[in-house]
């Protein structure tokens, strides 16, 4: 019987019919009419007991002693009752997965997790991720992607903007985990990512004193600022409510006859629906604006996008460029200021006035909130604080 080793394959020729030489261990040499030379593995198929030949390669690029070890390796999973050719496609779709970019397995989060967030909740995330995650991180395979890498590439978000850099870290955390419920990792390495970049302690939005508030309407009215502006402003101020629920104020939440602005839950930060009682004041300005915009769908329209309402950024925009209250108060600042006015003046027990600004605290006042949102209770007191906004305007020449 002739020895079949590597010189045997080396010369061995066509013989114008297909030849099958046996190397043991279920491996085959074929050689094909054309002389093309082959190295196939036979066996039978754990489950239907059928023979099955798979092709392990060519005989020009793989040596008999490879070809062996290969048989050897697929005869040690027969062993273990595993179809070494199922396992070959596992591996080679486990392989084609640990290459998955970070930006690729961002696709598929989307698609799957993303979709289950709010409109607004969703892009802010994809604009974080395109703004700030992708750029630094997007073409890294998350399988090779280390965690010091990955705070060495978030430090310098973090020194411009630690509140950012902390939420980027949170989302690659949870990329993470969704990279591992993918298959793709059996852990998620990148989980301690946030403790790298911990959140910095809020800092209470700057305002300014009761007193002070008339020279504020001093600058406001002065200031070149357009007519819509200074009313939305001043609609923030008199109503105690976030930019966002202002900028985004219908007609059709306002109720001039019962004199409140039902906010529905899902403009509101803590997603339930809020009444705002309207002050006498409030009634004045809003009649006012109804002469601007009563014809449209918002209180404060977009000066150039049709059926859209003002960016909820306007008021900042003008404290800073226009009204040059950088560092010294902002819009948000001037829920704090009606507030401490009437904490301090007494106008009514904290709960109510927290009920006035929507807050929803995890302290004890949150439960009492939770069962009464103190509406009549509330009435008087928006009134008492138009009062105040009227007397500290009224030095001051109309708009």
């Amino acid at each position: 019987m002739t020895k079949i080793n590597q010189n045997f394959i080396n010369k061995l020729k066509a013989s114008g019919k297909e030849e099958s030489f046996s190397l043991g261990h279920k491996l085959f040499l074929i050689m094909s009419p054309k002389g093309a030379k082959v190295y196939r593995y036979s066996y039978r198929d754990l489950e239907t007991k059928i023979n099955k030949k798979k092709n392990i390669g060519s005989a020009d690029v793989i040596s008999l002693e490879s070809a062996l070890q290969i048989a050897l390796s697929y005869n040690s999973l027969l062993a273990k009752g595993i179809d070494p050719f199922n396992q070959a496609k596992l591996e080679a779709e486990k392989e084609r997965k640990s290459k998955l970019t970070l930006k690729q397995i961002a696709d598929d989060w989307k698609n799957t997790k993303g979709i289950l967030l709010s409109k607004e909740h969703f892009k802010d995330r994809l604009a974080r991720f395109n703004n700030h995650l992708f750029p630094i991180l997007g073409d890294f395979p998350i399988s090779e992607l280390e965690l010091f890498q990955a705070r060495e590439l978030i430090k310098p978000i973090y020194a411009k903007a630690p509140c950012m850099a902390e939420k980027v870290a949170r989302d690659l955390r949870e990329l993470g985990d969704h990279a591992v419920e993918m298959g793709i990792l059996s852990s998620n390495h990148l989980s301690l990512i946030k403790k790298s970049f911990p959140r910095p302690k809020p800092q209470p939005n700057p305002c300014i004193k009761a007193e002070e508030l008339p020279d504020f309407f001093k600058r406001l009215t002065l200031s070149n600022l357009d007519l819509q502006t200074k009313l939305l402003i001043e609609f923030e101020l008199l109503t105690m409510v976030r930019a966002k629920e202002a900028a985004a104020a219908e007609w059709s939440e306002i109720d001039f006859d019962k004199k409140c602005w039902l906010i529905p839950a899902e403009k509101m930060k803590m997603k339930k629906a809020h009444c705002v009682p309207l002050s006498n004041q409030t009634i004045e300005l809003l009649k006012l604006l109804h002469s601007l915009s009563g014809h449209k769908k918002y209180l404060f329209p977009h000066r150039s996008k049709k059926d859209k309402h003002c960016s909820s950024n306007t008021a900042n925009q003008a404290f800073y460029r226009v009204l040059n209250y950088k560092g010294i108060m902002t819009p948000h600042g001037m829920r704090s200021l009606a507030a401490t006015y009437l904490e301090d003046i007494g106008a009514e027990a904290c709960e109510v006035i927290d009920a006035c600004l929507a807050h929803c605290n995890k302290s004890g006042t949150a439960k009492v909130y939770l069962r009464s949102n103190f509406y009549e209770r509330r009435i008087p007191v928006m009134q008492v604080w138009g009062d105040y906004v009227a007397k500290c305007k009224q030095e001051q020449p109309r708009y």
